[in-house]
């Protein structure tokens, strides 16, 4: 691709970017007349835009260019983050999406209030939102570092652009807007993303190809990184959906649980093979570029192996998934901050004043996210969000789980106590870097305290 190219593909892709990511903001914007209507589409949202909300956060950068880092270092062992993010919408959809809705509440924190009391709701908030934060950093990196790679922009423009984006998608339209953005990037992605793959499948020889260019481990194997850690990283990822502020709130703002089901399971079926394709390109560039920066094997494949129009469309594409991804959990964490932290300070708000402070937070989310950005700009983008899985669910999954299943089996004190048991173990190993998932430590954690509890009661 040429210079001349490159400069035609920026500002053309860069404008299209622009032009339908604010557009569809704009729009959703005129779905919303309240606070409900902006965290949960008032609890009426059609099928197509709860998919679209719930893919348009899930096919992130972590998705898309994490993926083909990841694979570029180990191999197929990365399809674990694509795959087990679609073993968590199905989880979700059969046996949480129900039970979950019977109460039409807005964010994890109220569900888990009416069950275990304030304190279990302030804990959840707080882990939750830090939880979810490391996922926006993640998205913001493969966007910065897109943005860097492709148009040759310093870390700084970067950063503002994306951030620009993002409120242009969620600003407005809150849920509705992710909803539509969402819908608009999977096609562009999908499409690209397959021709790419299978570009790159064919360049490698097919699977004798493949066979003969790596050795079976660590490159061929779904453990390649390890069992335990590859078992940890799927716990990770199911419990993660579980318990993600954005999803459930996809969840709660579906017209119907059929509707909220279907929802998922649509959206399981896109994401689980969207992670092949960034494989394959992700090794291919391992063969043939084994000196560039693994963040960057996505992006330099759809520049330099794919005519210049695809490669245009490819990157925004890129560009959308990441900014979309960001989008979806700024929106999240902005709702939990809103609703279930700010509102115990300032009291009970009309539905128009929550709505200006949601869009605040929202607001105020993105920004830290562009610093934190900058300070930790060579951050692996998976790992991030492997670990933001672990740290937003250590706390929750265990007393969420015996909520929707198990009504009131702990007390308020008891409740905390395990919820505290999960999330200090999953910090801890963190800390240490043990090797294994956090998520294992605080799952074991909090499931040992809350089995003892109920054990106490059955004596």
């Amino acid at each position: 691709m040429n210079e001349m190219d490159m400069d035609l593909m920026f500002y053309v892709s860069l404008c299209v970017t622009l032009i339908i990511v604010v557009g569809a903001g704009i729009y959703a914007t005129r779905m919303v007349k309240s606070a409900e209507d902006y965290s949960v589409g008032g609890h009426r949202a059609s099928g197509a835009i709860v998919t679209g909300a719930l893919i348009g956060t899930l096919i992130g950068g972590a998705a898309t260019i994490g993926t083909a880092q990841l694979a570029f270092c180990v191999g197929i062992s990365a399809w674990w983050f694509t795959l087990g993010l679609g073993v968590g919408l199905v989880v979700l959809a059969l046996f949480y999406a129900a039970p979950l809705r019977k109460q039409k509440m807005v964010t994890i924190a109220q569900f888990l209030v009416g069950h275990f009391g304030e304190k279990a709701g302030l804990i959840t908030s707080i882990s939750s939102s830090i939880g979810i934060f490391f996922s926006i950093v993640a998205s913001f990196l493969a966007s910065v570092h897109l943005l860097s790679t492709v148009f040759q922009l310093t870390i700084i423009p970067s950063i503002l652009l994306t951030a620009l984006i993002i409120l242009g998608a969620v600003w407005g339209g809150g849920i509705n807007g992710a909803g539509l953005v969402g819908i608009l990037k999977t096609v562009l992605v999908y499409g690209t993303l397959s021709v790419g793959g299978y570009g790159a499948y064919v360049m490698l020889g097919g699977i004798d190809g493949i066979g003969a260019l790596f050795p079976v481990m660590p490159w061929l194997r779904m453990d390649g990184v390890g069992t335990w850690k590859a078992v940890g990283d799927l716990v990770a990822l199911v419990v993660g959906i579980l318990t993600t502020q954005t999803y459930i709130q996809a969840i709660y703002s579906a017209r119907t649980t059929a509707v909220a089901v279907s929802s998922c399971l649509t959206a399981a079926a896109i994401v689980i093979p969207i992670g092949l394709p960034a494989v394959c390109i992700g090794m291919f560039m391992r063969v043939y570029h084994p000196d560039i920066l693994p963040v960057n094997a996505l992006p330099l494949y759809f520049m330099e192996y794919l005519p210049s129009w695809l490669g245009g469309a490819a990157i925004m594409g890129l560009l959308l998934s990441s900014i979309g991804s960001s989008s979806g959990l700024a929106l999240g964490v902005g709702t939990m901050l809103s609703r279930d932290l700010l509102s115990r300070f300032v009291g009970r708000l009309s539905s128009q004043r929550l709505l200006a402070m949601n869009r605040l937070c929202v607001l105020a989310v993105t920004a830290v996210a562009s610093v934190v950005t900058y300070i930790y700009y060579d951050a692996l983008v998976l790992t991030l969000n492997l670990y933001s899985m672990a740290f937003r669910a250590s706390a929750i999954i265990v007393p969420m789980t015996l909520a929707v299943f198990c009504a009131r089996r702990l007390t308020s004190s008891e409740a905390v106590i395990v919820m505290l048991g999960g999330l200090v173990p999953a910090l801890g190993s963190a800390v240490l870097g043990v090797g294994v998932s956090p998520i294992m430590f605080g799952i074991a954690g909090s499931g040992i305290l809350a089995f003892g509890a109920m054990m106490r009661k059955q004596r």
